[in-house]
């Protein structure tokens, strides 16, 4: 036989095991996106968590820049005071945005998830896995229904308390002496009061987004480290 013939049959069989090569490999892409899916929805919540814990820190500093205000012996520079501490709000509204902009990419991926979790369960031909999947599909749901009522609820609690804050520089913005403290004086002691409660929110939705986390993460990954991303984000 020609050369000629024997480069073109040998290219012909290098085609045909080149496409028997690829099409499995397609075949186990499209399988595969259900856990891309997972995958991406672990990094969401993951990112709502580290979201929550810059919130909190981010209360605790603007009620920390709150305190000389309001202080018996207050004799600082009023005016770096008052900019230390609206500075500090402005940066906690600014983290209730972030934590905004997170929550509902993490809702969206989450549907995405459960609807073709849930689509999948018509193909399963042995009952008993089924069931196995779909109890397992209706705790996964229940579980991120936690994180989402959780983050919703930081959410919520954590823009009424900035709209306390905000008031409270705009009052003292162009009013800020001894009598005009002692009027709003019980006023930032709710202010405070409600942020201890806000802390405890942001511990339940951490709490619950990391639990998520463990559960639902894929094999052989380990969770985030939440503290070293924390740590990162707000250098």
């Amino acid at each position: 036989m020609p050369l000629d013939s024997n480069l073109r049959s040998f290219a012909a069989l290098a085609v045909l095991f080149g496409a028997s090569t690829v099409f499995p490999s397609c075949a186990s892409t499209k399988q595969s996106v259900g856990l891309e899916n997972v995958d991406s929805l672990v990094s969401r919540v993951e990112q709502v968590h580290l979201e929550t814990e810059l919130s909190k820190q981010a209360v605790y500093a603007a009620i920390i820049s709150l305190g000389p205000l309001f202080a018996k012996d207050f004799d600082g520079d009023a005016t770096a005071s008052f900019e230390a501490f609206a500075e500090a709000v402005e940066a906690s509204e600014k983290q209730a945005n972030e934590l905004r902009a997170h929550v509902s990419p993490m809702r969206n991926s989450a549907a995405a998830v459960f609807e073709r979790w849930n689509k999948s369960l018509g193909d399963f031909s042995s009952p008993n896995m089924k069931q196995r999947s779909e109890d397992r599909l209706e705790a996964t749901r229940e579980r991120f229904a936690e994180v989402q009522e959780a983050a919703v609820l930081a959410q919520t609690h954590f823009d009424e308390l900035n709209g306390q804050l905000r008031d409270t520089v705009l009052f003292l913005g162009h009013d800020f002496n001894s009598t005009s403290v002692l009027e709003i004086e019980e006023d930032a002691y709710a202010i405070r009061d409600r942020a201890r409660q806000l802390g405890k929110i942001f511990d339940d939705c951490m709490d619950a987004a990391a639990e998520y986390v463990e559960k639902s993460a894929l094999r052989g990954q380990a969770q985030e480290d939440v503290e070293v991303s924390v740590s990162k984000k707000a250098k």
